[in-house]
């Protein structure tokens, strides 16, 4: 079951000699206009789990070019009684694409590569602490 509004786009990864270039973002067609104000790349390591949190504003759109990150989503129903929705998407290199999750839906983190994983967002609003709600990882179980 998908969460309305969480969707993944197709990205491609470019081999070049002596590495790899890795889409983000492409401008393509009319259907998707990102309103960017801020990239930032954060690292998760290796089975640690970093959440809970809710954006009331910014709309996130995650890539993971390093390592491998598990995103869990719960989108609380308030049309049935606050049922809770789960979702889950494992974001890397294979294969490669964005998750677009907007607000108003929690989320967290967690690293499944060896190593430091590295998410990057495309937001569409500055970072605000106050914008951000958060609840303890064992709010909701994963």
């Amino acid at each position: 079951m998908s969460i309305e509004g969480v969707y993944k786009t197709e990205l491609n990864i470019i081999p070049t000699q002596g590495g790899k270039v890795f889409h983000g973002f492409k401008n393509l067609s009319t259907e998707e206009k990102l309103d960017i104000h801020e990239v930032y790349f954060s690292t998760i390591n290796y089975k640690q789990i970093r959440g809970w949190k809710l954006h009331k504003k910014m709309t996130l759109n995650l890539v993971v070019p390093i390592g491998k990150v598990r995103i869990s989503l719960i989108k609380e129903d308030i049309n049935h009684n606050n049922k809770l929705i789960k979702y889950e998407e494992i974001l890397s290199q294979d294969p490669y694409f964005r998750l677009t999750i907007p607000p108003g839906i929690w989320f967290a983190f967690e690293g499944l590569g060896n190593g430091q994983n590295l998410v990057c967002n495309i937001a569409n609003f500055l970072h605000d602490p106050d914008e951000v709600k958060r609840k303890d990882i064992n709010f909701f179980k994963i």
